[in-house]
């Protein structure tokens, strides 16, 4: 098991937890993906909609405006459960411990007004 880490301070907006379809799938396809740098990454992966997971909101402002991003915590094939720290409407600071994630896993960071940007 592994313990995450909030990785900006802000607020906690919510927490979902998805349990898994069907049985949690292996998570090599987006890993070779990244080791040998073939985009897109989540090609062939699965396991991003299948494998257990938990979503968390993360608020806060940044230059006057709010800049929202997500955690998700996603079991690998061999994960037996995710444990979450933090509360909806929780203050968070970065490095304070997230959740959990026992044995083996993946926690993507995303940030939609980036991706608009790209």
């Amino acid at each position: 098991m592994h313990h995450n880490r909030v990785p900006l301070s802000g607020t906690a907006l919510f927490i979902r937890h998805y349990p898994a379809v069907g049985e949690n799938l292996y998570m090599a396809a987006m890993h070779l993906r990244t080791v040998f740098r073939r985009l897109p990454l989540y090609r062939n992966s699965l396991d991003i909609i299948q494998n257990e997971r938990t979503v968390k909101g993360i608020n806060r402002h940044y230059r006057g405006r709010p800049l929202n991003c997500y955690v998700v915590q996603i079991s690998a094939r061999t994960v037996n459960g995710i444990d979450s720290c933090i509360e909806p409407n929780q203050r968070m600071s970065a490095g304070q411990i997230l959740g959990m994630i026992r044995i083996g896993s993946r926690v993507d960071v995303t940030d939609p007004q980036m991706a608009e940007a790209i």
